[in-house]
């Protein structure tokens, strides 16, 4: 168990550094995996914007059944 790298709540979580891929099951996210170049970011203290993420990982789930919507540099909201 760790936090939640959109929301910060407790959840299960994986991080695999051969791949670079961050996976997380979030009671109140989702399901949603992170690439290693957001994962630096967060690592020095960038913050996801949660609202909107969680949004966008919703909206994924529902528009292709994706099981873990990617947060890249390309879909990653940041918090002002």
């Amino acid at each position: 168990m760790g936090r939640c790298r959109v929301c910060r709540a407790e959840t299960a979580q994986n991080y695999t550094p051969e791949s670079g891929w961050y996976s997380a099951s979030c009671t109140e996210c989702g399901t949603y995996k992170i690439d290693k170049q957001v994962m630096k970011m967060l690592e020095k203290g960038k913050v996801l914007n949660a609202p909107m993420m969680q949004k966008w990982i919703g909206r994924e789930h529902n528009l292709d059944s994706n099981p873990f919507p990617a947060i890249t540099l390309h879909t990653a909201v940041w918090a002002s």
